[in-house]
Formats: structure tokens, sequence, C-alpha cells
């Protein structure tokens, strides 16, 4: 028996209902049951010149404490007070401290209790507590596999496999993952090495240097690799460029209404995959945070996911996985604001594009957000707007605009203006204004973009078959590097510290894992999620616009307003060219 798409999703959604019941019903027949420790007195030893015992936790206790279950002391089934810091400890009455989750501190009060052979006092940690730990992260695995069941449905198999448009700008693509990879790299590196390696670190009064070879690094013009700022900004105008350039080329209220209807829908499924994701790896105790920094005994720069200690539950990670948030998943605030730069990017097209003179307006535009908004994610928006005017005028000569030495000089130009801050050309003049900062990097993101859309060596530079692989990838390998890094890679980086390896080899090993573990899982996401919700996205425009054969057709016979195109002479009741049609469902 063939099952039709809504029977299918009406079976899925029993299905988990049914899945989630059984998870609750767990968790409700789950008994008390506590693992505890007596305490003599003879476990204590004087310690801060006697004022206070101390003993040592064992480490079959400490487990329960990393996996961020509390320890408590219990007298007679009461428990007793505990401070929260050591300051405490001089107050009246019976007082004890858990410092670092290996040492027990008692005052004189609390020591003469645990001293008092009739009274009973013992370390206790509650495994009911880690019992019902194993819900939230198994109700968000469900999750996850629920999501992918219906991108399945949504997605037919031909729709995972479409085929690589004619027009499609593969050069652009290109791009977008070298900036990913960049991105991915900046924060791999300030997670497996010293912070103070990257950033000015001061100890003591004193600037810590970092080694030679990183200093070199830093200050010269190689430093643009690790310039996440211009890396995003680049994301950024690229959006522009591409969500822009169809609607320029053949503008319709129609395309503009469906472009942002789905929007949202094109964006959240592999944000959200990867935010519930982070929440099943955190909620479960999976990510090895405590062990690396304790192994290692140097401060890194990054956190990319949320630490998880009892305070984000999963009401509020299904919030912040639907609404593009970045709790769990710090490297999606980016995703956020592509959303929002999207709209207004459509807003502004609608209102001025059959103007003769919207150039004019473009600039004001990016004027007033620079200047009074002071978002750049939004002028990067309209600076890709720029760029798809000229690829609309220009039509198939845009990619000879740009020649050889023009290019050369430009990319020079580019390398230095993103490598200006904080590398050797900031240092050299001494520092840079905050605005003056923001529109080198500006500068630099539009220059490397333009590069890719109108110089034809660098089209073809960037139209290498792995470059293309990777750019079709971006989305998927920008959102799930932070779990790989954080996951894969400090797993490996903690397995060859503790076999003896020398920390610096860890972390670089730890570091090739963690790419290389981006690669494959943003490989299976761009088949199983990116696509598929590209899919979702296109039906969803489709049926906002009441397209026959997508869910309502459309009772109107009247055709759809066409604006009229000010750089175009044809009628405009004449379907644009096809060498116009530009697919823009990789922009992200």
């Amino acid at each position: 028996m063939t099952l039709s798409r809504t029977q299918k999703i009406l079976f899925g959604a029993a299905g988990f209902l049914a899945a989630l019941i059984v998870l609750l019903a767990v968790g409700a027949w789950l008994r008390p049951s506590m693992t505890e420790f007596k305490l003599e007195a003879s476990d204590f030893r004087p310690d801060r010149d006697g004022q206070l015992m101390r003993h040592r936790i064992s480490k079959s206790f400490q487990k329960w404490t990393d996996k961020g279950l509390p320890l408590r002391l219990w007298q007679n089934g009461a428990p007793l007070g505990d401070a929260d810091a050591f300051s405490d400890l001089d107050a009246p009455g019976p007082f004890y401290l858990i410092k670092d989750d290996a040492f027990l501190y008692a005052n004189s009060a609390m020591y003469r209790i645990i001293s008092d052979p009739g009274a009973v006092v013992v370390l206790r940690a509650d495994n009911r507590l880690a019992a019902s730990r194993i819900i939230p992260p198994l109700g968000g695995a469900l999750m996850v596999l629920t999501a992918l069941g219906l991108l399945a449905v949504f997605a037919s198999p031909a729709a995972r496999h479409l085929p690589h448009s004619p027009h499609r700008r593969h050069a652009l693509d290109s791009l977008r993952g070298l900036a990913a990879l960049c991105v991915a790299a900046l924060h791999a590196l300030g997670t497996f090495y010293p912070v103070s390696w990257f950033n000015f670190t001061y100890k003591d009064g004193h600037l810590i240097s970092a080694p030679p070879l990183v200093e070199w690094f830093k200050m010269s013009p190689l430093e643009l690799v690790l310039a996440g700022k211009v890396m995003v900004a680049t994301f950024w105008i690229l959006s522009g460029l591409v969500l822009s350039l169809p609607l320029l080329g053949a503008a319709s209220y129609n395309k503009l209404g469906q472009a942002a209807a789905k929007r949202y829908f094109r964006l959240m499924p592999l944000a959200a995959l990867t935010t519930l994701a982070s929440y099943v790896f955190a909620a479960s105790g999976a990510y090895p945070d405590y062990a690396f920094s304790h192994l290692v005994q140097f401060q890194t720069g990054n956190h990319l996911v949320h630490d998880y200690t009892g305070h984000m539950d999963f009401f509020t990670a299904w919030c912040d996985a639907l609404l593009l948030g970045h709790q769990l998943n710090a490297p999606l605030w980016t995703i956020s604001l592509e959303f929002w730069g999207s709209l207004l990017l459509f807003g502004i097209l609608g209102c001025t594009v059959a103007l003769k003179q919207r150039r004019l307006l473009w600039l004001c535009c990016i004027i007033y957000l620079a200047q009074v908004v002071r978002e750049p994610a939004y002028v990067d928006f309209i600076l890709g707007l720029f760029l798809a005017e000229v690829l609309v005028i220009r039509g198939h000569n845009a990619d000879q605009l740009i020649k050889p030495i023009p290019a050369i000089l430009i990319f020079v130009l580019a390398v230095l203006m993103g490598s200006a801050y904080p590398g050797w050309l900031n240092h050299a003049k001494n520092g840079l204004s905050g605005e003056l900062d923001a529109w080198l990097v500006r500068g630099s993101a539009f220059g490397f973009v333009a590069l890719a859309a109108l110089s034809r060596p660098v089209i073809r530079i960037l139209t290498w078959k792995p470059l293309i692989w990777l750019g079709e990838r971006s989305f998927a390998f920008y959102a799930v590097h932070s779990l790989m890094i954080h996951l894969p890679g400090r797993i490996a980086a903690v397995q060859l510290m503790q076999i003896g390896v020398p920390v610096m080899v860890a972390c670089s090993l730890g570091l090739l894992t963690s790419l290389a573990a981006t690669m494959v899982a943003a490989d299976y996401l761009f088949k199983h999620v990116d696509r598929p919700s590209t899919a979702l996205a296109n039906i969803v425009g489709r049926w906002f616009a009441g397209i026959p054969g997508v869910g309502k057709t459309a009772t109107s016979s009247e055709p759809v307003p066409t604006i009229t195109h000010a750089i175009s002479a044809r009628d405009v009741s004449q379907p644009p060219p096809p060498s116009q049609e530009v697919r823009t469902d990789r922009a992200w």
C-alpha cells in the first residue's frame, strides 16, 4: 500500500507522540537511588592554617559532578548547610564547601558534627537525577530523528540529487566555502591552543608572548585567513548578491513574495537540527570540555557550544532551535542576521527596483544603516545588491569586467585591508578607529566577492571541482563545525593526552580530526538536510504564491503584476531571457 504525503506525516507524528509518552512514563517510574559515602573524622586533614578541615573526594564521586549532579552532606536523613565561598565558612554554625569538585572543606562546627560518634554524616549523589538526565537527551535525539524523517517526506529522491543549473555561479559557492573553512579554522585554533596566542593577553602587567611563528603569522598579511569578521562579511555580501540577482533580472511582486516566504524555511531546518544535536550532546555530558581543560592546563579562547549546567531546559532548547538562536551553537548568530538581512533586502528591492535612480536610494540606505542603525550585516546585503546590478547590466560579459592586472591589484588591496586589524597594518599605524576598521572589513570582503563575480581568471580558479564541492556544503559545514570541534576533536585530543602524547601534539591532531569530521558531517547534512530543506522552502514559496499543483490552487486568472524594470526596454509582459534566470536556493 502506497501512503500519501499527508498520511506519512500523520503516521510520523503519531509515532513521535507514542515514543514521547513512553519516555515520560519511564521518567515517572524512576525511583530515588542514592550513592553515598560515610565520612569519618580521620578522613580530614587541616588546611588554611588549621582553620578548616579538608577531605579529598574520591574519583567515584567526581564522576557525578562531571555530569552536573551536586554532591551534598546529609546527617540522619537531613541535608546540612553548604557555603558558596570560603568567606561563608567563617559564619557561625556548621557549614561545608565543595571546591573544584575534588575537595570538601568543613569549618570547625561541621568537623565537630562529623567527629561525633553518634552522628552519621554521609556524602551523597542522587542517582535519580542522573537517570532523569537521560530523558532530555533522548527526547532531543528523538526530535532530531523526527525532523530528518519529515525532511525526507518533503523531499523526493530527485530533490536530493538536483542537477547543477547551467546558469549557476559556482565561483560564488566556492568563495563561500573557503570563507566557511577559514571561520572553522579560526574557531578550531582558538579552541585547541592558548588564547594568548591569538589575543593580547596580560599576566601580572606583562604581555604574554606567543611562539615566534605565531607572532610572525599574526603580523603578516596571512592573518587574513583567520580574519573572522572579513569572512562573515563575505557571507552576507554573497547572500545579497545571489538573492537579488534573479529579482533584478526579472522582478515581480510574485517572486519577491515567494523569496521572502521561503527564506525562513530555507535557513531553519539545518540550523535547528544542529542546535538540537548540540543540546543532546550537552545534556548527555558527551562534550569532554572539563577533561580537556584539566589536561591542557591553559586557557582556551573559544567555547562554541552550551556548557550544560542544568539551566538549559528542553523547551528553551526548542525555542533556540526554531527561532534561529545561538545559545547552543554559537556560530549560528550570523544566521539570525542572515534572515533579517534577507527580509530587509527584499523590502528595499520591492520599494526601489522600478525606479530609475534606485542606486542613489540604495546608497542612502547604506549610509543610514551604517551611521544610524549601525548593523554591518545589513550594509553588506546592500553592497551585494550593487554587485548584482552590475551583473545584470553587463549580462554575458560580466566576467570580463575586471581584467587580470586590475584583478591582481584588487586582490592585493583586499588582502591588505582584511589583515589590517589587528595585524601588521594596524600595528604600523598604532591603532585604527573602530569605524575605519569596519569599513576596511567591508572593503576587503567586497573586493573578494567582486573578483569571484567579475574576473574570469578568478572564476576559473574558483570553479575547481574540490572547491565547488566545498562550496555546495558550505552552509552545512558552517552549521556543524562547532559541534565537531568540541566532540570528536576534543575527544581525540583527550584520549591522546591520556596515553602520554605531548599536549601540543595531541591538540594539533585533535584539530585535524575536528576538521575531517566536519567535512564528513557536512557532506551527510548537505544530502539529507540541506537539499531537502531547499525543496521544502520551494514548496512553501509556491504554496504562498498559489501556484497550481502545490497546496491551494490559484483561483484568480489575472496575471501576476510585474514590476517595470528600469534598465530594460522590453515589454513587461515578455518573459525574462533564460540567461538571467539564476538559482538562489544555495544562498544562506
